[in-house]
């Protein structure tokens, strides 16, 4: 009594689905980043509640989450949330499921949010930003309004080269229809769900197969590495 057992069964396994013929005991840390994620999305819909209010005066709400600034003052929490974005590995499984729809403008980071649905700006054009005077500027401060329509109006360090230009070129007809509404709001819609709404149910899904595949995956590449090595 008292002594420490062995383990006979690995945690992975425990928290397998039953389906594959294991335990399907909750991971209860796959089960906190999935809250997180939720606390995530929230913050950037519900900018008119009190919590979220007070969150933009402490951290910068929204768009510190991407920041990669001093930890120092931030809480716990909130670290974790900002961890969210890119994953145990950088996969970035979060924006993946996402769906930008634009509105205003005034949300959306013209460079670093995957508005297009593609890939971010600064990753398809890396010396077009680093040319550009606006890299942290949201999608609505890029340009104006004029005669009820929407006119873009980007800042530069210096002239681009002509093969700069062919290459932005490529994606400009796609950005010029990308209509901007005054009206409302930039929002998400959460591509795991039907109605493309989010729930805490998808997202968990969503993180344990995660999870679940990468683990098999290290199975299957140490098996390759043993039969390499015979």
């Amino acid at each position: 009594m008292g002594r420490k057992r062995i383990s006979w069964v690995k945690w992975s396994k425990v928290c397998s689905p039953k389906i594959n013929g294991d335990l399907g005991v909750k991971d209860v840390g796959i089960f906190n980043e999935t809250l997180l994620t939720k606390w995530k999305w929230s913050c950037f819909h519900q900018r008119n509640d009190m919590w979220v209010k007070i969150i933009n005066s402490k951290y910068g709400g929204w768009d510190a989450l991407g920041g990669v600034g001093s930890l120092q003052n931030q809480s716990i929490w909130w670290r974790d949330i900002k961890m969210v974005r890119d994953g145990d590995d950088g996969d970035r499984w979060f924006d993946v499921q996402v769906t930008w729809s634009l509105g205003d403008g005034m949300r959306t980071n013209f460079w670093h949010d995957n508005w297009m649905g593609e890939e971010p700006h600064f990753v398809r054009f890396p010396r077009i930003y680093v040319n550009s005077l606006s890299v942290e500027a949201k999608v609505g401060n890029l340009g104006y309004w004029e005669g009820g329509g929407w006119v873009w109006n980007f800042t530069r360090r210096h002239r681009w080269f002509e093969w700069e230009i062919q290459s932005f070129n490529q994606s400009e007809p796609k950005i010029n229809l990308s209509r901007l509404n005054q009206q409302r709001c930039d929002a998400w819609w959460w591509n795991a769900e039907v109605n493309e709404l989010f729930s805490v149910k998808s997202a968990h899904k969503l993180l344990h197969n995660r999870r679940f595949v990468t683990s098999m995956d290290h199975v299957f590449n140490k098996m390759g590495d043993i039969i390499g090595y015979h």
